[in-house]
């Protein structure tokens, strides 16, 4: 009894020995499949790296200067879509030359992706509004705005409808109402013949434009009429007169005519230029705008006249400008966009790899990308490496890194299937004769190649020597 406990003892303690034996030999395996993994992702990284960051692969070069001296600002993992169709044509079926790997073999992939754009209408601000605005902001400033007759007229479109002059000069004063800082503070006064002469009206005085003010002196310029005459000079002068007592800052006079009621005159010499000197002394620029599709160069009395607006703004330290249409006048708002990019591929690379026995292992890594387009697009997108360990790969690198090296190399390469050089195109290739077919890929090496192929699958003792020229691949 006491044997045949011991024997049972025996055969238990080496089932458990067996067991224990079988976890070390499959952790070992588990591990080595794990280390052989991460070696084919580090490299597939280093690859990607090196297509993404070296400007001599995809990565978009910007150059600028600091300082009096230039800098190359190229930015990791921004390529240029340039370099992307020019790896596609040269190197459909190849490595490029700059990320070439003698271990593995491998096919890129790099993407955008599809874009869909609606934004609401674009303001964009321009014309003399964008000009005037800096000169003005913060300051006391009293607009002297025309409300002739004349202002009835067509002066383009404005958001795709046509609008006459005076709704235009009333959203050009509304946006300065919007627009102008806090501590800003606007007197308006109209002038016309409308009033009567000497043909002026106090609209609103000197306000603060907080927000109550704003809302209600946009109240006061919506219902302002386009009649009668052009009494300018009355309109400036009374302008200087308020402005003095009161602290202005600057005066912003518009029309779209010459002076020709109530007294004043066009010229020469011009009522509104002999105000402007009279009260040159108060320091008040006066910044002029002529608001019309046609102009006269000098003094009339039939179109807008240049000289008393321009002569006006020099003598008082002011500008003067000028706007044919409301586009030129004010800001416009552009057109909705409304954009979709379509997704665009990009593929180069080997195209040939092991299969079946001849097939080690392959693994895919990506990551995020932005595409140059041009200086004003962007788009992002993804590059993708697929690496792929085999046989195949094995004898292709060593050919190929002895040929483009010019160093003889040698190896013992187990080959599952016939292996053998073609002539296709006036390329080399190496194909691979597996069951369902035959696969070729190109090669770089431009040599002349003697190689009598391999017929048979075994464990090859392989020798590769460059003799004149030729890569002599000795088995």
């Amino acid at each position: 009894m006491s044997f045949l406990i011991k024997g049972i003892y025996l055969i238990l303690i080496l089932i458990v020995i067996a067991i224990v034996i079988n976890q070390i030999t499959s952790l070992n395996l588990i591990t080595a499949a794990q280390i052989k993994s991460l070696e084919l992702g580090s490299e597939a990284g280093d690859i990607l790296e090196m297509l993404t960051g070296y400007e001599r692969c995809l990565a978009y070069k910007e150059l600028a200067t600091i300082e009096g001296s230039e800098f190359n600002l190229s930015l990791h993992r921004v390529i240029d879509v340039n370099k992307l169709e020019k790896f596609a044509d040269q190197f459909t079926d190849i490595q490029p030359d700059c990320a070439r790997d003698f271990r593995f073999g491998y096919r890129a992939r790099a993407k955008t992706f599809p874009l869909n754009i609606t934004t609401l209408k674009i303001a964009r601000v321009g014309g003399v509004y964008k000009e005037v605005l800096p000169l003005i902001d913060g300051k006391k400033v009293i607009f002297v705005m025309d409300v002739t007759g004349s202002m009835r007229g067509g002066c383009g479109e404005y958001e795709g409808k046509p609008v006459t002059k005076i709704e235009c000069v009333k959203i050009f004063l509304n946006n300065f109402i919007d627009e102008m800082s806090n501590e800003s503070q606007v007197a308006l006064l109209a002038y016309s013949t409308y009033y009567s002469c000497p043909g002026w009206g106090w609209i609103f005085p000197f306000t603060v434009l907080d927000g109550a003010a704003r809302d209600e002196l946009k109240n006061k310029v919506d219902p302002l009429p386009a009649s009668g005459g052009t009494p300018m000079c009355n309109g400036l002068e009374e302008a200087f007169k308020y402005g003095e007592v009161n602290g202005a800052e600057a005066i912003v006079l518009l029309t779209d005519g010459c002076e020709n009621a109530c007294n004043c005159r066009c010229g020469p010499p011009s009522s509104t230029v002999e105000v402007a000197k009279n009260y040159a002394y108060t320091g008040i620029p006066v910044h002029t705008i002529g608001f019309s599709a046609h102009e006269d160069e000098g003094y009339c009395d039939t179109v807008i006249c240049v000289g008393p607006l321009n002569d006006t703004a020099n003598i008082t330290g002011g500008r003067y400008f000028r706007a044919k249409t409301c586009g030129e006048l004010i800001s416009h708002a552009e057109e909705a966009l409304n954009i979709e990019i379509e997704p665009k591929e990009w593929e180069f690379g080997d195209m040939v790899f092991s299969k079946s026995e001849a097939l080690r292992e392959q693994i895919s890594v990506s990551m995020p990308i932005i595409v140059y387009i041009n200086s004003s697009t962007f788009l992002p997108g993804l590059i993708e490496v697929s690496l792929v360990d085999g046989e195949l790969e094995q004898f292709i690198g060593l050919l190929e890194q002895s040929c483009l090296t010019e160093r003889d190399l040698s190896s013992t390469l187990p080959l599952s299937y016939p292996v053998n050089l073609e002539i296709i195109n006036n390329k080399n290739h190496i194909c691979m004769q597996f069951r369902d077919g035959k696969e070729c890929q190109r090669l770089a090496c431009n040599k002349v190649i003697e190689f009598e192929g391999i017929k048979s699958p075994g464990n090859y003792e392989i020798a590769f020597q460059n003799i004149d020229g030729v890569l002599k691949v000795i088995v």
